[in-house]
C-alpha cells in the first residue's frame, strides 16, 4: 500500500506532466504534417516516433490517473505552455533550417520530459508508491532511446539543410565526425 501523505500532490505531478506531454504533443502534430510534406526519410521518421511515444505516455498517464481516481485538471502551467505555444508557432513560420530546428526542439522537449520523469520516479521511491515509480520508469526507458536517436540523426539533417541552404556539397565526413564527437561527449 502506498504511503501517500498528500495525494494532491500526486496529482499536481501527474497533472503538469499530462500538461507537458500534451502540449509537446500538439507541436511535434504540426512539424509531422511539415515534415510529411518537405522532410527527410529521417526527419519523418524521427518525428513519426516522438508522435507515437506522446500519444502512448499521455494515454498512460490518463489510465494511471484514472485507476487512481485522481483527475487531471487544467493546471496554469498548461494554460502558460499553451502561450508560450503559440509564441513559438509564430517565431516558427519563416525561420531557415525547418527541420533541423524542429528536431533541436524536439530533442530539449524529450530532455525536459526526462528530467520530468526522472522527478516523478523519484517522488514515487520517496513515498513508497512503486507503481508511480514503475510508470516513470517505463516511460523514460522509451525516452532515453530517442534522444539518443535525435542525437545522431541531427547531423544528417543539418548537413542536408546546410547543404541545400548554402548551396554547398553534403559532407558525409563532417556528419560522422559531429557524431562521433558527440558520442565521446556522452560517454563517462
Amino acid at each position: 500500500m502506498p504511503v501517500v501523505k498528500n495525494s494532491q500532490d500526486l496529482d499536481m505531478h501527474l497533472t503538469d506532466l499530462n500538461a507537458l506531454i500534451h502540449h509537446f504533443e500538439e507541436v511535434v502534430e504540426k512539424q509531422l504534417d511539415y515534415s510529411r510534406r518537405n522532410g527527410s526519410v529521417e526527419g519523418i521518421e524521427l518525428t513519426t516516433k516522438v508522435h507515437s511515444l506522446l500519444s502512448r505516455h499521455k494515454g498512460l498517464i490518463r489510465r494511471f490517473a484514472e485507476s487512481r481516481s485522481s483527475s487531471l485538471k487544467v493546471s496554469s502551467k498548461e494554460t502558460f505552455s499553451k502561450f508560450l505555444g503559440a509564441v513559438a508557432g509564430l517565431y516558427d513560420k519563416g525561420r531557415s533550417y525547418p527541420e533541423s530546428r524542429a528536431m533541436r526542439d524536439n530533442y530539449t522537449a524529450l530532455s525536459l520530459l526526462s528530467a520530468s520523469l526522472t522527478l516523478l520516479k523519484t517522488y514515487g521511491l520517496q513515498i513508497g508508491d512503486t507503481a508511480v515509480s514503475k510508470m516513470a520508469y517505463d516511460m523514460l526507458s522509451e525516452v532515453c532511446p530517442l534522444i539518443i536517436e535525435i542525437s545522431r540523426t541531427l547531423p544528417v539533417i543539418v548537413c542536408r539543410e546546410t547543404a541545400k541552404e548554402e548551396e554547398v556539397a553534403y559532407d558525409q565526413a563532417v556528419v560522422d565526425r559531429v557524431t562521433n564527437a558527440v558520442a565521446r561527449c556522452w560517454s563517462y
